[in-house]
């Protein structure tokens, strides 16, 4: 049975350093949303999701599937290093 263990450097967790970085890509995506002057509704459709279920995923209260990543990355028209940078 494998056991989810977290390793403590500090204060700071394998689990905080991911979940930071994921809600860096967030942040990105909605920048970049909104650069292009796309609402997440507009954006959802672009991508065959409902409004809700994009919001859910740009939110955090849903994880973004690899397949819907992909989608934003090219609707978006960037490269998915740029979405994986830290948000300045």
């Amino acid at each position: 049975m494998f056991e989810q263990q977290l390793i403590i450097f500090g204060e700071v967790t394998i689990q905080n350093m991911a979940d930071e970085r994921v809600h860096g890509v967030l942040t990105n995506i909605k920048r970049r949303r909104k650069v292009l002057g796309y609402s997440s509704d507009y954006l959802a459709g672009l991508i065959n999701l409902s409004s809700n279920a994009y919001y859910k995923i740009e939110t955090g209260r849903t994880p973004i599937t690899l397949a819907n990543f992909l989608a934003i990355v090219e609707v978006l028209n960037t490269s998915i290093d740029k979405l994986m940078q830290p948000p300045l």
